[in-house]
């Protein structure tokens, strides 16, 4: 007896034109920090670089929301897409680093002179 496997099915994204600019600089300018390159890929169209929204990590779970460069190969123009998806990223910032409590206690032993980091773990605890 065969069952039928349970395979999740691809999205295939919608595209919307932004803008198209007359020059590379000016359209990599206005994508912003926001988003992050990735891999880039040769159409007939032109070559088409990929962008992810950084608010996520990049081995975890992806944002929906992305954003497409297309560099024509006819002419220098630049055309700018993005998906019809919002950002799905929990919005709240991760934690990473130090506690800002141990910030303050960290500082306030070294501002009274003790530098061994045994010490200053010691009073943390």
């Amino acid at each position: 007896m065969v069952h039928e496997s349970h395979k999740k099915t691809r999205k295939i994204p919608i595209w919307e034109i932004i803008q198209t600019f007359e020059c590379a600089d000016e359209a990599e300018k206005s994508i912003g920090k926001e988003w992050s390159k990735c891999t880039k890929y040769v159409t007939d169209e032109g070559s088409k670089v990929p962008y992810r929204c950084n608010r996520t990590k990049k081995r975890g779970k992806q944002c929906s929301a992305k954003m497409c460069l297309l560099y024509h190969c006819h002419n220098q123009k630049v055309t700018l897409f993005k998906n019809e998806a919002e950002h799905d990223h929990n919005n709240s910032s991760v934690k990473r680093g130090i506690d800002e409590n141990a910030k303050v206690i960290i500082n306030e032993l070294l501002s009274d002179g003790i530098i061994c980091f045994t010490f200053i773990c010691s009073k943390y605890e």
